[in-house]
């Protein structure tokens, strides 16, 4: 072989690749249902692909959440691991296609051989004989440049090639399920702040009505017109109510320490912020189709690309039945004198071919064959469950925004009325028309009803934000 063909055979080497082992690959199949079952009408001019919004919280047009949106995006440890793990598949990748291109080396020595030569001689006049030895040494010098290729027959390097990048792609899209999950843990935490806020000024609005009422029953027995009863069944109902509002400062206090750490901030530097549940708007949100969970939702993606990683691990392990063909190439100097090594009769080149298959490990590597296909077959089932979760995350979604806005507009008639009871059985009490016990009894209902009304408006507002997160972000409002 001439030496001028020596670059040209290193620079076709990559094309010497056959065929990949691995199976073709298929999404498994899904019965995907033509619409959703919680929602009141069919929307026919849905499209099937929605676009992936960038920030659905902005729906909400509250500026303290879209702040803290921003800077849980910026500031999050999760989310900072997450991109870590982008970095590893990245690298991991790089690993991958690195057996495509010759493996180049580099290496000059110096080698000194020692030999040994001995003598002998008689002499017959004394009869005795004398032998020595003695030593020579030979040098030689070398520099050489290498290479060595796989040729990828059977398409090992390939496959492996296509898990990395799958491997890639589900690290991208676990960086997005947890953006997403971070997003809509910050927005229901924030609600989370300012509900238990106005609990806690309810309960101290309460108080305040309790008190009014002690005093009064304080005097009535005073003057002997009320019971002494009556007055401590007051005094008890006060100390119930005083007794709630440090518990549920408490639990605001966590709840913003919690925020604060999905913020990525210390708990004592993240302000309370300013805003009521009423100033919240609810938004209006068209689920689209269910077939669009799956270009949506970046934990299906994520699973698909699992998927897709095992499929091409298959062929990977199958590859490794086959004999693996490596090439080598050499040519450097070699000369006996330093001097002269760079000489052009100190020139020297090989080529050489080597083939190596394993005749019998054990099963080693039919096992490896059967793991890898079992493991394609796990990842297919936890697939279709991804996707039948996501589609009961949609569904429940629908279901309680629908029926926890019927449940509001009931709970705030009941939140009027009790309202009203209450300042009829204070009034009707003084005038002597009813006993204590009907104003404890309004009391307690008003606080009762109060309280329920501020949690079940959390309730809904997390009912829409649960919503956005069971369809990955994807709106058409």
């Amino acid at each position: 072989m001439s030496r001028s063909r020596l670059p040209v055979l290193l620079l076709l080497l990559p094309l010497l690749a056959g065929c990949a082992l691995a199976p073709n690959f298929a999404l498994p199949e899904m019965g995907l249902p033509e619409w959703w079952g919680n929602t009141d009408a069919k929307q026919a001019s849905v499209p099937e692909t929605l676009a992936q919004p960038s920030a659905w919280w902005k729906h909400f047009r509250l500026p303290d959440l879209d702040r803290l949106e921003q800077a849980a995006l910026v500031n999050n440890h999760d989310l900072k691991a997450a991109v870590a793990r982008i970095h590893q598949a990245e690298a991991q990748l790089a690993i991958a296609g690195a057996p495509l291109l010759p493996t180049l080396g580099l290496s000059a020595q110096e080698q000194v051989l020692k030999r040994s030569r001995s003598s002998s001689s008689t002499t017959s006049t004394t009869s005795t004989s004398t032998g020595s030895a003695s030593r020579s040494s030979v040098q030689s010098y070398q520099g050489s440049l290498s290479a060595s290729y796989e040729v990828d027959f059977w398409g090992k390097t390939r496959s492996g090639i296509e898990a990395a990048a799958a491997s890639l792609r589900a690290s991208e899209f676990d960086h997005d399920t947890v953006a997403h999950t971070l997003t809509a843990g910050v927005a229901t935490a924030l609600f989370q702040v300012v509900a238990l806020a106005e609990r806690v000024e309810t309960a101290k609005r309460n108080l305040e009505i309790a008190r009014q009422s002690l005093d009064y029953a304080e005097k009535q027995e005073t003057f002997g017109k009320t019971s002494a009863l009556e007055a401590a069944q007051q005094r008890s109902t006060v100390a119930l109510i005083e007794a709630q509002v440090p518990a549920l400062e408490l639990q605001r206090r966590q709840a913003l320490d919690g925020l604060a750490i999905l913020v990525g901030l210390a708990p004592s530097a993240l302000a309370a912020p300013r805003t009521t549940l009423a100033d919240i708007p609810i938004p209006q949100i068209v689920p689209g189709l269910p077939s669009s969970l799956l270009l949506r939702r970046p934990d299906i993606r994520k699973a698909e690309a699992g998927l897709m990683a095992a499929n091409a691990n298959i062929g990977v392990a199958r590859a490794q039945m086959f004999p693996a063909m490596t090439l080598t190439a050499e040519r450097g100097y070699s000369s006996a004198h330093l001097v002269q090594l760079l000489e052009p009769a100190s020139l020297f080149w090989t080529l050489g071919a080597g083939i190596a298959v394993t005749i019998f490990d054990h099963g080693k590597t039919v096992g490896n064959i059967r793991l890898s296909e079992a493991k394609k077959l796990e990842l297919a089932e936890l697939y279709r469950g991804a996707i039948l979760a996501a589609l009961r995350d949609v569904e429940d979604g629908l279901a309680a925004v629908r029926l926890l806005a019927e449940q509001e507009s009931a709970q705030m008639v009941a939140v009027a009325a009790a309202r009203e009871a209450q300042r009829f059985a204070a009034v009707r009490y003084r005038e002597g028309a009813v006993d204590y016990l009907a104003v404890l009894e309004a009391q307690r209902t008003l606080l009762q009803v109060e309280d329920g009304a501020i949690q079940t408006r959390l309730a809904r507002l997390n009912a829409v934000v649960g919503l956005f997160k069971a369809l990955g972000g994807g709106i058409n409002p």
